[in-house]
C-alpha cells in the first residue's frame, strides 16, 4: 500500500488533463532514455494513457488481457509482437507492479 492513491478513472472524463497526463508519461519514458518498440496499456485505468502515447507518437500498441477469453484466439496478449522485442508497460498502479 502506499500513503498516497489518485483515482485516475475519472481521467477520461477530462480529455485535456488525459492527453497533458500521457504526454508527461510520454516525456519521463524518453528522460529515462528507456528504448521500446511497442506500448502496452494495463487494463483498464492505463488503456486510454496508452492509446494516447501510442497514437501521438506512432508507436504499435499491444493490450493485455486481464483474463483469457474461452472462445476466439484465446489470446492473452492482443496486437503484433515480436518474441523478446521490448515494450514499455503503462500502469496506473505502481506500488506492487503486481497486475502485469
Amino acid at each position: 500500500q502506499s500513503p498516497i492513491y489518485f483515482d485516475l478513472r475519472v481521467i477520461v472524463s477530462y480529455p485535456a488533463i488525459m492527453n497533458e497526463v500521457a504526454e508527461l508519461l510520454w516525456e519521463a519514458t524518453e528522460a529515462s532514455g528507456s528504448t521500446f518498440s511497442t506500448v502496452c496499456g494495463v487494463p483498464y485505468t492505463a488503456l486510454p494513457l496508452a492509446t494516447l502515447m501510442s497514437a501521438h507518437h506512432d508507436v504499435p500498441m499491444l493490450i493485455r488481457r486481464k483474463e483469457a477469453k474461452d472462445y476466439g484466439t484465446k489470446k492473452m496478449i492482443e496486437g503484433k509482437f515480436e518474441q523478446g522485442s521490448k515494450c514499455l508497460i503503462v500502469e496506473d498502479v505502481v506500488t506492487s507492479g503486481s497486475s502485469v
